[in-house]
């Protein structure tokens, strides 16, 4: 039942956040993704605007982490919009 279960370490700076870890991961996947050719006119613009999402998120949650400091009510705004 808790075998995935694991004592984490402590969240020192937002490179050890799971979500940005996972986040940067699945961007750069999207980044990698190779379509055959006959699929890469029809969806050319979905793959840019899909691009242009995977670089977005990582980075609000960067700098939602750096604003929680400061101003929570920032900081959530930020994590909204990524989501």
């Amino acid at each position: 039942m808790y075998q995935k279960f694991r004592v984490r370490a402590p969240v020192r700076t937002f490179r050890d956040l799971e979500v940005y870890q996972e986040s940067t991961k699945l961007a750069a996947q999207i980044f990698n993704l190779k379509l055959p050719a006959k699929y890469k006119e029809e969806i050319a613009e979905e793959i840019q605007n899909l691009k242009q999402m995977a670089k977005v998120v990582p980075k609000l949650i960067v700098e939602s982490y750096n604003d929680k400091f400061n101003d929570f009510t920032v900081a959530d705004k930020k994590l909204e919009i990524a989501t």
